[in-house]
């Protein structure tokens, strides 16, 4: 839940480290170089606009709006969510905390969404180009792309494919939870009718359970100041 108030910082110096302590969320904007934020058990709320930034929290949650940057957030248990503009490398890491996206990736760019046991939900425009990987090794996994064809193997749930050109790289990786990759225009239609599934011969007779079901975050609390 959130948290004990927040905490405006002023703008940061080239390659400044910003540390807080207690339960205040650190609250970062006007960046003109690249910085990085620490905080414990606090969150870090970014306006990405201007340059790139370093997101580092225990429990936490993470919150970047207006990317036009480099990325990157790390957390144990804190949720991430990096939503609005455009980056060409964006990097995400969380033990047990859920990872939501919703960004344009910049030729060539560069994308990872890593977590133990949290939900992976990253939603990109159809124009996306990269080569794909997605893997849950006990989790359910799915894509609105058409390129993607979802794989069961021992039990582990895997796709790896190519979009457009495939000169980016786009790696999604979950141990024991949920992973959803969207094509950005249809992902709005998933919160009224999650209908994905995971197939699991090519000669399925009775399908399995939605996929896409509670408590799953489809439909992610948007930013504050962000319009999805």
């Amino acid at each position: 839940g959130r948290r004990g108030g927040c905490v405006a910082l002023p703008r940061p110096a080239s390659g400044e480290t910003v540390s807080t302590t207690g339960s205040a969320d650190a609250v970062v904007s006007g960046l003109t170089r690249p910085v990085t934020v620490n905080a414990v058990s606090g969150g870090g709320v970014l306006d990405g606009r201007g340059a790139g930034a370093k997101v580092n929290t225990v429990s936490g949650d993470i919150e970047v709006s207006s990317v036009t940057d480099a990325i990157k957030a790390n957390s144990i248990s804190g949720n991430i969510t990096v939503a609005g503009g455009t980056s060409r490398v964006i990097s995400t890491k969380t033990i047990s905390g859920a990872i939501t996206l919703s960004i344009e990736l910049e030729r060539e760019g560069q994308l990872s969404a890593d977590t133990t046991s949290g939900d992976v939900l990253v939603r990109l425009p159809h124009t996306t180009a990269g080569k794909v990987s997605l893997r849950s090794l006990s989790g359910r996994v799915a894509s609105t792309f058409a390129e993607a064809v979802i794989s069961t193997e021992l039990g582990h749930r895997r796709a790896e494919f190519m979009l457009g050109d495939g000169l980016g790289s786009l790696g999604l990786t979950t141990l024991s939870a949920d992973l959803a990759f969207l094509c950005l225009s249809l992902a709005p239609l998933l919160s009224f009718s999650p209908v994905l599934f995971v197939p699991t011969s090519p000669t399925l007779s009775t399908p399995p359970p939605p996929l896409l079901s509670p408590p799953f975050p489809l439909s992610s609390p948007p930013l504050r100041g962000f319009t999805p």
